[in-house]
């Protein structure tokens, strides 16, 4: 586990944007339903519902299920998640290679937790810089 007190606030900020995530569904049941159809947004809300069991049984393994199914869609904030829970072994098997992988997917989208991870990791962004005019 990274015991640095940095990458722990990227941890709490990303599991409490869990409570602010938009999805269409009002309730447990059309989040499940939604999540089910392939709506990446729901997914991700699902995914932090297991982690923390509300509206849900908890349950880490179904969390980073659901998380990776929004992450694979693209959603750069389930992909710094993911790199998150890859990075502490929350769910799944402790990766750094893993969690890197995702957090740069992530980054590559201007995903500011995904940045700053990558420079608390000391790992250099692939991200090309954008020229403004």
């Amino acid at each position: 586990m990274y015991n640095n007190s940095r990458l722990s606030l990227a941890f709490l900020f990303v599991c409490l944007m869990g409570a602010s995530i938009p999805a269409h569904a009002e309730s447990v049941e059309e989040t499940i339903q939604w999540a089910g159809q392939g709506d990446e947004m729901a997914q991700l809300k699902l995914g932090q519902m297991y982690n923390k069991g509300v509206g849900v049984t908890k349950n880490k393994a179904e969390s980073v299920k659901w998380i990776k199914k929004s992450a694979e869609q693209g959603n750069s904030d389930a992909q710094a998640l993911l790199g998150i829970r890859y990075l502490n072994g929350d769910g799944v098997a402790e990766d750094k290679t893993e969690a890197i992988k995702w957090f740069q997917k992530a980054a590559d989208q201007g995903n500011e937790t995904a940045l700053q991870t990558l420079t608390v990791l000391g790992v250099k962004n692939s991200t090309p810089e954008k020229k403004s005019n």
